[in-house]
């Protein structure tokens, strides 16, 4: 049975994304939607709640985060995957805070983003491996300057 998907993007991304993710070839997703912007987004998930929404990070109105909070709410089997061109720790903690299960890089592979798009649906959570990069760096503390150290002295 096939996966149904709700597109959260503007028009050109949205059909790119449509051709890149092979949404469209095959029995494995229907795309049942497309909007661009967060509102429409709520709207579409409440009338008919998909089991997947891939949202940009970037659109108009309402935004991505508030939006994710809203589908997730309403639309609690409903999972949100983040396409983000965005790879710094704020946003990902913001998307991971908000309620998605998925956050892939716009940078990433086809096949990256269909390895993440299938783990999400398995009820899994997936991030692209530069964000699971930038996630296990430890935490260096600043090392003070030869002034501060005088200060403290």
């Amino acid at each position: 049975m096939a996966i149904d998907v709700l597109l959260v993007e503007d028009h050109l991304v949205r059909q790119s994304i449509r051709a890149a993710l092979v949404l469209e070839r095959g029995d494995e997703f229907n795309v049942t939607g497309e909007v661009d912007n967060g509102i429409e987004a709520i709207q579409f998930c409440r009338r008919t709640p998909p089991a997947l929404v891939l949202m940009d990070v970037s659109m108009p109105g309402l935004n991505w985060i508030e939006a994710t909070v809203e589908i997730v709410h309403h639309c609690p089997n409903t999972k949100v995957v983040v396409l983000s061109g965005y790879d710094d720790e704020v946003s990902v903690m913001n998307a991971i805070t908000a309620g998605v299960r998925g956050y892939i890089l716009k940078s990433a592979s086809v096949l990256d983003a269909l390895t993440g798009i299938r783990a999400v649906v398995r009820d899994g959570v997936y991030l692209s491996s530069q964000v699971c990069d930038l996630l296990s760096k430890p935490i260096q503390p600043q090392r003070p300057t030869p002034s501060e150290l005088a200060f403290f002295c």
